[in-house]
């Protein structure tokens, strides 16, 4: 029994609707014959093995895909919208590792021509085709396949007018409409009321200005948003970080630019197609650019508003009736999004009835794909396609790629060897300037040891020395709590002085003031007594007694004359014989003295001691 199957598509890429259609192809072909063995084309071999159950191999690898051409009995190309060329392909890398686009698809099919295996195109989208090129290679895949399913109208509209056999090609429907995900766990949502909008776009800017769509999307959002108590949850379809094809980027952007974005969040990729599914299929209308998200939302039954950038999306949506939930991306308006989703809304039970009434018929079409599949694995005889002139010309034009590259490689090799000998020569030159650097090398190693044993010497010297300071600090240390207490003992030492000196200082004022104070009594009394009579007849017998004593017997004669002035002359004072009394001054010390006399003042009188007592010499 024939049971091995190659498939070839867009798988391993982080695009979401692809993994689901090759999941559907999977379990579809299995479903029918368990024990088939399938072997996919990946830029993730082993994340695509491990995920689908699968065998798998690089995608890029011309010689790999020849070998499990050849070894298998089935090719199958698809599912998809594989055949289009928006970016453009490179013709001239047909069967080589750098192939890619159209090239990379209609290869399994001429080499499964040469080696006499079936081919299916299966469930292909076509379009657009911009390039002649495009339209020749597309043409011949078809041309190639004994069997070709498309999933629209549109795409067999386009093979037609390239020229393919119109009797041949049979429209189905995307494997996804019969992907059926077991119920997952549920996905973070930005918070409840009603509705909840699932939005799934990408980065596009061909045709139009991403800035220019991107903020009508997020005006028409808020619209809703500031109308209904619902929320956006934004969920990316393809992961390419850092790449123009990145969902993450085109939904962040548009985010950004929401005024409501606290009810609105992205779903944190990666996320598996089953999560998806289930995340879709709990919204209660999902606004999609990808394709596989209008698709999921039809299969779960959720009402969609499409903003179509291709024609697959208008394709879809017809197909279901929804030619009213149809907005044309590069003539977006936002009042237009936003009333299309408030009309949707109103009509969603209608719409969801709808939708139910179609997915039996829609499932049963994407998994007539696989019955078509197993049919021609099991024909007894398939009608093997002329290889003609222009396949020829294709499998000439591969051939001399591959001698290109072969030749450059040659090149590439002989300047690598030449290279290698240069360096082996640069490797011999080396090897004797290291021998001659071991040898310094030997001499600075000689050199450091012996310095070394001498940074060995510096280093106890420095440690002793090192030992001693702590030593000495330790001492100073020591000495720190005495040397405190005796400059507190100073200090209090210093501040009794000052206070006997206050007190001396007093002391010496008070001496002072009271010597003063007798001084100037004492002459005050004096000057009293000397204007009474009795002074002036004690200072006459004074002179009396004096002359009498020192004079002999003349001075004794002088006696009467005494008597006489003391008697009729009152202008004789006696002042020479009067008595002169000791200043306070000559027996105080100088320290009394300084106190007595203030700054600025002069002494006497008016400031200090009185001036001495005048008057004659006691005798």
């Amino acid at each position: 029994m024939k049971n091995r199957i190659l498939i070839t598509g867009y798988f391993g890429f982080g695009n979401t609707g692809d993994e689901a259609i090759l999941l559907a192809m999977v379990s579809h072909l299995r479903s029918i014959r368990p024990s088939l063995q399938i072997t996919v084309t990946s830029a993730e071999p082993a994340q695509t093995a491990a995920s689908c159950g699968v065998e798998a191999i690089l995608w890029s690898d011309v010689l790999a895909l020849m070998e499990a051409v050849q070894s298998t009995d089935l090719v199958l190309i698809g599912g998809g919208g594989i055949f289009h060329d928006y970016f453009g392909f490179d013709a001239t890398a047909f069967l080589t590792d750098n192939h890619s686009g159209i090239a990379f698809y209609t290869a399994p099919a001429v080499i499964a021509a040469l080696s006499g295996k079936p081919v299916m195109l299966y469930a292909i989208g076509v379009g657009p085709l911009l390039t002649k090129t495009g339209e020749r290679f597309t043409r011949l895949a078809c041309e190639l396949a004994q069997v070709v399913t498309v999933r629209d109208e549109g795409s067999k509209n386009i093979l037609a007018e390239l020229g393919v056999d119109g009797g041949k090609i049979e429209v189905t429907a995307d494997p996804a409409f019969g992907f059926q995900a077991a119920t997952s766990a549920a996905l973070a949502e930005p918070g409840t009321g009603y509705p909840l909008i699932a939005v799934a776009i990408r980065n596009w800017d061909v045709g139009v200005e991403p800035g220019y769509w991107e903020a009508e999307l997020a005006a028409a959002l808020d619209t809703i948003l500031e109308r209904m108590p619902g929320s956006v949850i934004f969920y990316p379809f393809q992961v390419l970080s850092g790449l123009d094809t990145d969902d993450v980027a085109a939904a962040q952007r548009v985010h950004a630019r929401m005024k409501y974005a606290d009810r609105a969040l992205l779903a944190q990729p990666p996320l598996s197609p089953e999560q998806l599914f289930d995340a879709l299929s709990r919204s209660d209308l999902i606004v999609g650019m990808r394709l596989h998200s209008l698709i999921f939302g039809m299969a779960a039954r959720v009402p969609v508003v499409a903003l179509s950038y291709d024609a697959k999306d208008e394709q879809v949506m017809r197909q279901a009736g929804l030619e009213a939930q149809i907005l044309n991306l590069p003539s977006l308006e936002r009042s237009a999004l936003a009333e299309c989703i408030e009309r949707t809304l109103t009509a969603s039970e209608g719409i969801s009835a709808s939708l139910a009434r179609q997915v039996p018929a829609w499932r049963n079409a994407a998994r007539l794909n696989a019955a078509r599949a197993i049919s021609l694995l099991d024909a007894e005889a398939i009608v093997r396609p002329v290889v003609s002139a222009e396949v020829l010309q294709l499998i000439s034009g591969g051939l001399l790629a591959q001698m290109r590259e072969s030749h450059g490689r040659g090149v590439e090799e002989r300047r690598l060897h030449a290279e290698i000998d240069f360096y082996l020569k640069q490797s011999r030159d080396q090897e004797a300037i290291a021998a001659t650097e071991r040898r310094q090398a030997e001499s600075f190693a000689r050199e450091k040891e012996e310095l070394t044993v001498e940074l060995s010497d510096v280093r106890g010297k420095h440690e002793k020395a090192t030992v001693d300071l702590e030593a000495r600090l330790a001492e100073i240390a020591a000495y720190r709590p005495r040397v405190a207490e005796l400059e507190k003992q100073l200090a209090q030492e210093r501040k009794r002085d000052t206070a006997e000196r206050v007190l001396a200082g007093k002391a010496l004022a008070r001496l002072a003031a009271g010597g003063a104070g007798f001084e100037s009594a004492f002459t005050s009394r004096l000057d009293e007594l000397r204007k009474q009579r009795a002074w002036r007849v004690m200072l006459a017998i004074r002179k009396a007694y004096t002359l009498s004593n020192r004079q002999g017997w003349r001075g004794k004669l002088s006696v009467p004359k005494v008597a006489w002035d003391l008697i009729a002359n009152p202008r004789e004072t006696f002042a020479e014989y009067d008595v002169r009394f000791p200043s306070v001054q000559d027996y105080l010390p100088s320290a009394v003295l300084k106190t007595a006399i203030e700054p600025g003042r002069a002494p006497g009188p008016a400031g200090g001691l009185p001036a001495k007592v005048d008057g004659p010499s006691a005798t």
